[in-house]
């Protein structure tokens, strides 16, 4: 039983190598690289609105509403 969850020293496989093409190695990264612009694109578009509802909260003096929402948020961020 647990051979099955930890493995055995015997049973341990070594991944087998692929040959590396440098053309896909560049598309691979660039598709990251435009993944990773889009994540901070909308990152700050996060940041941007709930700085406007912060400033809105504080002139509606309501800067319970403003923290709760703001840990609200992010509690739901981290959970995804």
């Amino acid at each position: 039983m647990f051979k099955k969850l930890f493995g055995s020293s015997g049973d341990s496989k070594k991944p087998v190598e692929q040959a590396l093409d440098p053309h896909n190695v560049m598309g691979n990264l660039d598709d990251q690289i435009d993944k990773v612009q889009k994540r901070s694109k909308v990152v700050e578009n996060q940041i941007k609105s709930l700085k406007v509802e912060a400033v809105q909260k504080k002139q509606q003096k309501d800067t319970r509403g403003k923290l709760l929402k703001d840990c609200s948020k992010i509690s739901t961020k981290k959970q995804n």
